[in-house]
């Protein structure tokens, strides 16, 4: 079976460790919203939960097809995960170079910040504010609290 998930962290800061773990570059950002303005958007068919953390050898007390999708191992606690699943609609069909579905949502309605990578360079913070700029008007991009302040 194929589901179709999308995760968001529930941080309220960003993090050198997230940063790191997800980011391959310095040409990153951080893309802010809020759990009501993304579950707001999606169609019916979106089940929407936080990611519970337990070890790996406690048992699971929920057994229902999506709990799989919804579990991760303690070591994995720092990203205070949130996802979405979109479930297969009836007789949807899928092949092996399927990487996903659109959902035609608005960034402006549910993006609230956007947070710029702490090392990223002077000409790729001056790209993200022309985009945004450009795409997002009522938003600014910021530096990450964690960007290293001049002497």
């Amino acid at each position: 079976m194929v589901n179709f998930i999308l995760c968001w962290h529930m941080n309220d800061q960003d993090s050198m460790k997230m940063w790191n773990e997800y980011t391959e570059s310095s040409e990153s950002v951080v893309v802010l919203s809020k759990v009501g303005l993304l579950t707001g958007c999606m169609p019916e068919n979106v089940f929407s939960s936080g990611v519970k953390y337990q070890d790996t050898d406690s048992p699971r007390t929920e057994l229902d097809g999506r709990s799989l999708f919804f579990f991760k191992p303690t070591c994995c606690a720092f990203e205070q995960e949130f996802r979405m699943m979109r479930e297969p609609l009836a007789g949807e069909e899928f092949n092996s170079e399927d990487k996903g579905r659109t959902i035609n949502i608005s960034l402006r309605n549910i993006i609230r910040k956007i947070i710029i990578h702490p090392q990223a360079t002077p000409e790729f913070q001056k790209k993200v504010h022309a985009i945004v700029k450009q795409y997002l008007p009522n938003l600014t991009a910021v530096s990450s609290n964690l960007t290293p302040s001049d002497p």
